[in-house]
């Protein structure tokens, strides 16, 4: 099955059912179509040869497997666009594979772990990232996550430490140590060897991938808002009509990832959520109990409280339904 109107080539591409209980599907060109790993779960990469079969120059064709085809189903899928050529990045301690797109801020790297504390890790997008992904490919480790707005740590090795977050569940940021990701610059982030058996970033001999986003002017957003439990909550500014939202409570330690877009949600309010940690169906608050946010031309405002209003500090990632630098309201 061919699914065309992207007007690009995916570099990622991330497909949920949104009606049955499958676990979250990225693939990546830098791996190719075969391998795929999950948001929502420590297991290493899959290879599986009948769920992507191509990546197309105006999307994307899967095959028969229930994880993105299921029989009577229904789907969502979000993509990416990070260049059109995989080249080594020696800006840090550590060589990776890189494939980037400075215009659009976005960069996927590939590595190998070295054991070592104090590593550093070049991506390629010539400005410091604001959002990062990490997972290891090889053994099941957590998601490694850096977004600089859920708080500092002081320094660590010569440079701003930043909680730790964790993609495949719903814990509170806090100090994880050597796991973490920190100390983003222009040409690299910093990473390191976890004690024990925690090996998110950097275990010697294992692969792993990184997804590194910094903001880009209208394009692509990544902040934090303080919710007030109220139904007439905080408007966010983006400077842009989001296209996709990601919304994570970081003071919670039960609070999910919650995934928002203007594709399963036409019109406002926007309550029909999906959530990164885990592989539940679709759930609309909107409907249910008026937890919601409403799409706006420059950003969105936040209604009512769990998970998306709580008195807490909420951290964002957003992306624009049209990447210009003014926008209609809809």
């Amino acid at each position: 099955t061919a699914i065309t109107g992207l007007n690009h080539s995916p570099d990622l591409l991330w497909i949920k059912s949104r009606t049955t209980s499958q676990w979250h599907y990225l693939v990546y060109t830098v791996r190719g179509v075969t391998k795929n790993v999950a948001s929502n779960d420590t297991y290493p990469e899959e290879t599986r040869t009948n769920r992507l079969l191509s990546f197309d120059s105006n999307g994307f064709t899967i095959g028969n497997n229930n994880t993105v085809n299921e029989n009577n189903q229904s789907f969502v899928a979000w993509s990416w666009k990070s260049g059109t050529s995989t080249a080594n990045n020696t800006a840090g301690t550590i060589t990776t594979s890189v494939r980037v797109s400075t215009t659009n801020g976005f960069s996927i790297a590939t590595y190998t772990g070295n054991g070592n504390a104090n590593q550093t890790l070049g991506h390629g997008l010539n400005a410091a990232p604001s959002f990062v992904l990490i997972k290891d490919r090889t053994s099941s480790q957590n998601w490694a996550v850096l977004h600089t707005s859920a708080g500092t740590l002081g320094t660590l090795d010569g440079g701003t430490n930043y909680k730790l977050l964790e993609l495949n569940a719903n814990a509170a940021a806090r100090d994880a140590s050597y796991n973490t990701i920190w100390h983003p610059t222009n040409t690299t982030v910093k990473i390191g060897e976890g004690a024990s058996s925690a090996h998110w970033t950097n275990k010697s001999g294992d692969n792993y991938v990184m997804y590194a986003w910094t903001p880009v002017e209208g394009y692509s957003a990544f902040g934090s808002y303080e919710g007030d439990n109220s139904t007439d909550g905080p408007f966010v500014y983006t400077g842009f009509r989001p296209r996709w939202v990601l919304i994570k409570n970081i003071d919670s330690s039960s609070q999910e990832w919650v995934i928002l877009d203007a594709e399963r949600n036409t019109f406002n309010v926007t309550g029909k959520v999906l959530y990164a940690n885990t592989a539940g169906v679709e759930q609309d608050l909107g409907a249910v109990n008026d937890r919601h946010i409403d799409i706006l031309s420059n950003g969105f405002k936040v209604n009512r409280g769990d998970p998306l209003n709580q008195a807490a500090t909420h951290i964002f990632a957003a992306f624009a339904e049209h990447p210009f630098k003014t926008a209609r309201a809809r």
